[in-house]
């Protein structure tokens, strides 16, 4: 049923199976089926021809064949594999403070061809610099510095850095994982350790170049606001904010 109504075939359908009662109802009261009745009937035949007759007037198949299209996208199983993929990070992947141990995966991960595009600073990262910068950044009272990591293999990082109006976040989470739902199940483990950690903090701030289509797509079904543009080192940006408080309220 669920195929024809996608490809908007107008359908009359038959219940064989009493568990599918409540897809069929769901059907018709949509417009996408038309009920002829059990398949044990005494007046299934009639009831298949008075539904035959019904179809005849071609407006009627033209509601039902647009109607099969905006209930059923053929998208289903793609949400399904989403909401698997998603149970399985929540329930799977860890996140905890950098250390010394991921020195190298988050090097490597910043120096990552697309991460480096993204950037505000596009060059090249060396390794001296890099060692510098990052114990510096776990040592840092005012960074949150954490990885995710899943069955032990390096899945990305996210920092949070303390300012005057809250903290700035910045993610990048490694390629082969990009698109899978890493990046919000890993943000939303990260707020947890930041509410927990720092529960005086209300906004997150995010900033992200205006050409930076996919990271900008990330923040707002993340929930985050758009406030406008902005400027980062002499680079347009988009201004994102979030604010705590309503997640603590479970707004978001």
């Amino acid at each position: 049923l669920y195929e024809l109504a996608m490809t908007g075939v107008p359908t009359i359908s038959v219940l064989v199976a009493d568990n599918q009662l409540n897809n069929i109802v769901g059907l018709v009261r949509a417009g996408v089926v038309k009920y002829a009745g059990k398949w044990n009937s005494r007046f299934l035949k009639r009831s298949i021809k008075k539904c035959v007759c019904g179809l005849q007037n071609v407006n009627t198949r033209k509601r039902m064949s647009l109607a099969g299209k905006e209930t059923v996208d053929g998208l289903g199983a793609v949400r399904i594999a989403k909401v698997c993929i998603e149970r399985y990070l929540k329930e799977n992947l860890v996140v905890k403070n950098a250390g010394p141990g991921d020195l190298m995966d988050v090097y490597k991960l910043s120096n990552d061809r697309e991460i480096r595009s993204r950037s505000f600073n596009t060059e090249k990262i060396g390794l001296d610099e890099h060692k510098g910068w990052f114990r510096g950044k776990i040592e840092d009272d005012n960074c949150l510095f954490l990885i995710a990591r899943l069955k032990g293999k390096f899945l990305g990082q996210i920092r949070f850095d303390k300012n005057d109006s809250g903290m700035v976040v910045n993610l990048s989470i490694a390629e082969c994982y990009r698109g899978s739902g890493v990046g919000r199940v890993f943000m939303d483990k990260a707020l947890s350790h930041v509410m927990e950690r720092s529960p005086s903090v209300r906004f997150i701030k995010a900033f992200v170049k205006k050409d930076n289509i996919p990271s900008r797509g990330f923040f707002e079904n993340a929930g985050f606001g758009n406030n406008g543009i902005t400027s980062v080192k002499d680079v347009k940006a988009i201004e994102y904010s979030l604010d705590l408080k309503k997640i603590r309220k479970g707004i978001v």
